[in-house]
């Protein structure tokens, strides 16, 4: 099978807008958004709450990491191997972050709020594997972009 190459001039605006597109609303989800939800549900264990969260955020976005890549590399779809993934796991990530605006109580958040994590890695590892694509001459340039953004 001949291996996929895209030119720089397509790939590199693809590897800045793509983690953009989400990592800014997870810098706000995850330091405006969650905190006043907690704040709002249970003000007086929110320090706690919050290290909760993120420890369980942690664990289930490292185990989410690695089965959306083994999932994306598996795909072969007329749409190509990532870009199910990526849609599929932005869609659910957009209802889990609904969900969780609409908690009543702790629980329901903390189950919303894995769910948005394990989505969000369904975007990420994918995306981080358009890096493939990049032509030999050139596999530098992606990868120290990426560490940049």
């Amino acid at each position: 099978m001949k291996k996929i190459s895209i030119p720089l001039t397509r790939l590199v605006p693809g590897l800045i807008i793509g983690p953009a597109s989400w990592l800014g609303p997870y810098i706000v989800m995850n330091s405006l958004f969650l905190p006043s939800l907690i704040q709002k549900l249970d003000a007086p264990n929110k320090v706690s709450l919050v290290a909760l969260f993120s420890t369980c955020g942690m664990i289930v976005a490292a185990i989410s990491n690695m089965i959306a890549g083994a999932f994306s590399d598996k795909t072969k779809s007329k749409y190509g191997k990532r870009a199910p993934w990526i849609i599929g796991g932005s869609f659910i990530f957009m209802l889990s972050m609904i969900g969780a605006s609409l908690a009543s109580n702790i629980s329901f958040l903390l189950i919303t709020w894995m769910i948005g994590q394990a989505a969000l890695n369904f975007i990420v590892a994918p995306m981080v594997a358009w890096i493939d694509f990049a032509p030999e001459d050139g596999k530098g340039v992606p990868l120290l972009l990426l560490m940049v953004v």
